[in-house]
């Protein structure tokens, strides 16, 4: 069940949909409170949330992995391979090989134009990639390289891997496009979005300095990077209705966090195209130096 705010018809999570308005003004609010937090705060907090996060991951199952979330293996070698997904419990396919969509389709909002909504549109994308399983491989594959990113590693408070890693953030990524149901809510984390990402702005693994802090722009834009590069991996950037639709996609979202981020976004989807790009940030220790640091306040 979403949790609801006070007064309210909206949820939590479709109140910090509105990023690129109301959510934007609240997000440099939040960020001036913790800007004032004693560190003695900020410690009492990491320490519970870290003590309850352990508690989680002693109770998370053993479960068989996806290829996909082996870095050693290339998705597209693996798509021809044809073989049954241990993880997933069927064989992971490459895009279709002519799309049915020829349209462009822009995001749809609601709420005066503040949140995105769900159309037929987007459902239709989905349905022409090949459905909600092609949109879980690109996002296990993120979550393997996010795993080896110096940034986005330290947030990572959870120990399951990236395929079940994957497979939430796939399962909110559909039910926001449309069309296959409600797979998110129904796994029962409906409402949990922020406070996941509460957690990870705690995790154990930042800095002490850092512990608390919210999602800065340079850790929005190595975010998007990656997950850009991941759908490359899994050949859904040569859907060109998908990609276009996507990057507006990411835009929206990515700005709930950084007011900024969102103009950074087609700069993000372009980088994996350089294989120099690439074959730089993997020499450097999986660092992308040209972007830590830079329009962090």
């Amino acid at each position: 069940m979403s949790r609801r705010n006070p007064g309210s018809s909206r949820s939590f999570d479709d109140q910090d949909e509105a990023g690129a308005g109301h959510g934007q003004i609240k997000e440099a609010a939040a960020d001036d409170i913790i800007s004032q937090t004693n560190q003695i705060e900020r410690s009492t907090a990491s320490l519970s949330i870290n003590m309850n996060t352990a508690e989680v991951n002693k109770k998370i199952p053993k479960t068989k992995t996806c290829p996909l979330a082996d870095l050693t293996n290339k998705p597209m070698e693996i798509f021809a391979k044809k073989e049954v997904c241990g993880y997933h419990k069927r064989k992971h396919a490459d895009v279709p090989d002519e799309a049915g969509i020829k349209k462009k389709i822009k995001l749809s909002y609601a709420d005066g134009g503040f949140s995105y909504a769900k159309s037929g549109g987007s459902a239709a994308v989905l349905r022409d990639i090949g459905g909600g399983d092609k949109i879980r491989q690109m996002t296990t594959r993120f979550y393997a390289r996010a795993f080896e990113d110096h940034t986005l590693d330290k947030f990572m408070f959870m120990t399951d891997g990236a395929a079940n890693h994957g497979q939430r953030l796939g399962d909110w990524i559909v039910e926001k496009m449309g069309g296959e149901g409600t797979p998110w809510a129904n796994s029962g984390r409906d409402g949990m979005r922020q406070q996941t990402h509460h957690q990870a702005w705690y995790s154990h693994k930042r800095h002490p300095q850092d512990r608390g802090k919210r999602f800065k722009l340079d850790d929005c834009r190595v975010w998007m990077r990656l997950m850009f590069w991941a759908a490359r991996e899994v050949g859904l950037d040569k859907h060109e209705i998908f990609w276009y639709w996507y990057v507006q996609f990411i835009g929206h979202f990515i700005g709930i966090y950084e007011a900024t981020a969102p103009t950074y976004a087609m700069e993000s989807a372009e980088w994996s195209e350089s294989p120099a790009m690439i074959d730089k940030y993997i020499a450097d220790g999986c660092v992308m130096a040209d972007v830590i640091g830079i329009g962090r306040r």
